[in-house]
């Protein structure tokens, strides 16, 4: 089963997204820090099949930076970013092959775009 890396501060968003994920077939892991993200990507990054990311979250590291850094472990890894952020930044910051989902939002549109970048 596809093990999706969601990083999101908001606790509810945090709750609503493990159970539609799970719903959808994928295994989930939480994080809602880059820094915590980061530990889990180290951790399973051999079993991680997508990373789906709020661009401003709590602490130094903002989506954006989880993103490269989970390229440079992983340089194919599907990069989903889903937030309320300006889009325009997305071309200039987004990692290569990387998609978009804009807050507010729809579950069934971030579990189409996933289902998009991670075949199984």
């Amino acid at each position: 089963m596809a093990l999706i890396l969601f990083i999101e501060d908001d606790e509810l968003l945090q709750v609503d997204g493990q159970m539609v994920l799970r719903d959808a077939g994928y295994d989930v892991a939480l994080a809602s820090t880059g820094a915590d993200a980061c530990v889990l990507l180290e951790r399973h990054c051999d079993r991680v099949s997508a990373l789906v990311t709020d661009i401003n979250l709590r602490g130094p590291m903002s989506g954006w930076q989880v993103a490269e850094a989970a390229r440079r472990l992983n340089g194919a890894l599907p990069v989903l970013y889903v937030s309320a952020s300006e889009h325009g930044d997305f071309a200039a910051r987004g990692v290569p092959g990387g998609g978009w989902v804009s807050k507010p939002f729809g579950w069934s549109e971030v579990t189409r775009a996933i289902a998009a970048m991670v075949r199984t």
